[in-house]
């Protein structure tokens, strides 16, 4: 039997993002593990400012750095924030939930007054408030 045109389009579209999610994933471990862009802090004196050549894809900064390597680091740097943080909620929300169920009483209301707490501050003077505390650096993101 056939399916309707509009489940091919759904399925179409659905393999089209995990093709660029697979793309996404396979560049942010090249860079991580060193097999991609591992020149992308290189200065090359002459190469300020160039277009797209055939060493630098996307052409040059203004201190002759390639662009297409940076952008492949930032998309290493993404991948790992976006990871981690994603991973460190699911973990924590996880083992209050438990926390929470396993004892109940004032334990279980604590934990619900706490993130109703937190969901009831504006998520920007929240992340605002955070990165005031933590300082620089990836922890800080995070």
């Amino acid at each position: 039997m056939n399916k309707p045109a509009s489940s091919q389009v759904i399925a179409g579209r659905r393999r089209l993002w995990f093709g660029v999610l697979g793309i996404y994933l396979l560049i942010g471990l090249g860079c991580q593990f060193g097999w991609v862009a591992t020149d992308w802090m290189k200065l090359q004196s002459g190469k300020e400012m160039q277009g797209p050549t055939s060493d630098a894809w996307l052409g040059t900064d203004h201190l002759g750095r390639d662009l297409l390597a940076q952008l492949m680091q930032g998309v290493r740097i993404a991948l790992a924030v976006g990871l981690l943080a994603a991973g460190g909620a699911a973990a924590l929300g996880t083992l209050l939930g438990l926390v929470g169920a396993w004892f109940g009483g004032w334990t279980d209301k604590l934990i619900l007054w706490l993130s109703s707490t937190v969901v009831a501050i504006p998520g920007v003077l929240l992340v605002l408030a955070i990165a005031s505390a933590m300082g620089k650096g990836m922890t800080a993101v995070i």
